[in-house]
């Protein structure tokens, strides 16, 4: 029976409580909340419930730790989690602070302590289709991107609303993972543009258009918006991925291969539904780095971060990991 402590109850706290309760059942789950009226939320159920993380941890002798909290939250829970040597597994981001975020990940990586950032955009059926296809060459050599994310999605969410660059910050950080992920390379430069249209529902900037170069000359094009009232994308965005020998196409969560004889559906249904917590369970008993671990997730949230500074600098900007 593994123990885990679930640390936060908010929308995505609570999110993950239902998930694990009904996807993970032999895990001993225990919860910490500040805000003693959410316990509510468990309904009844013979769950221990903290509102402080030290008496939680000394008190269940956990197993692993999810971190579900705020991300100004995040660095003091993870530090508390590192101390008791504790598999951590926490939200996106590492922190609000990309140079926090590094700090985080080297204290996790010099204790040897198993840290995984949630990302769950790598899991989707189709995503990870695309992936197996490129890596079996289907395309050739991949040499440029086109992704294009449009929803309408108004928000009252007070983490959303106080980020500088909320759209590149909350959102667009999936896109880049996806960049990597799909590509199998890192960033080498960025020249990106956030901005607030006339007529934003948030006056912030909640639009993106960047220019990403990738290690081999793959070059990314991104145009990004929450504003958008016509067609909107999935969560995952609409992808053109051209290659040497044809074009990989993603299309409201839809594939479809191009070798020159039109777009030719792909079916993604065979390929299972995988969960990033279930990545970390299974990275905690094989003792391999997870996919996403602190180690390879700093690499995501560095192109958050150059992002930033090419805007603020107005200029493109070299990346360095």
């Amino acid at each position: 029976m593994l123990k885990a402590v679930l640390v936060g109850l908010g929308n995505k706290g609570y999110s993950w409580y239902k998930r694990i309760r009904r996807d993970h059942p032999h895990i001993q789950l225990a919860v910490v909340e500040v805000n003693v009226g959410l316990q509510a939320r468990l309904a009844g159920e013979a769950v221990p419930f903290y509102t402080s993380v030290a008496e939680a941890i000394a008190k269940e002798q956990p197993d692993i730790l999810l971190n579900v909290t705020p991300p100004a939250y995040h660095s003091a829970i993870n530090e508390l989690a590192f101390q008791h040597r504790l598999p951590v597994f926490c939200e996106k981001p590492i922190s609000n602070d990309y140079l926090e975020s590094v700090r985080i990940v080297e204290l996790a990586s010099r204790g040897n302590i198993p840290f995984m950032v949630a990302e769950n955009y790598r899991c989707f059926p189709f995503i990870r289709h695309m992936k197996s296809l490129l890596d079996q060459g289907e395309i050739g050599s991949i040499t440029t991107i086109q992704i294009d994310f449009c929803r309408y999605h108004p928000t009252d969410i007070p983490y959303f609303l106080a980020l500088k660059n909320p759209l590149l910050e909350d959102v667009t950080v999936h896109h880049f993972d996806l960049i990597r992920y799909l590509t199998g390379r890192e960033g080498k430069s960025i020249y990106a543009f956030n901005y607030c249209p006339v007529g934003s529902w948030l006056r912030a900037n909640v639009n993106l258009s960047f220019c990403l170069e990738m290690e081999d000359g793959i070059i990314v094009n991104y145009i990004g918006s929450m504003t958008e009232k016509g067609r909107e994308t999935g969560w995952s965005g609409d992808w053109r991925i051209e290659g040497t020998e044809g074009a990989l196409l993603l299309i409201e969560d839809r594939l479809y291969l191009n070798k020159g004889e039109g777009n030719i559906p792909v079916d993604s249904g065979s390929v299972p539904d995988v969960s990033c917590f279930q990545h970390f369970l299974e990275a905690l008993q094989t003792g391999d780095n997870a996919e996403t671990c602190g180690e390879d997730y700093i690499k995501t949230e560095a192109l958050v971060y150059y992002a930033n500074q090419s805007h603020d600098q107005q200029r493109r900007v070299l990346i360095t990991l």
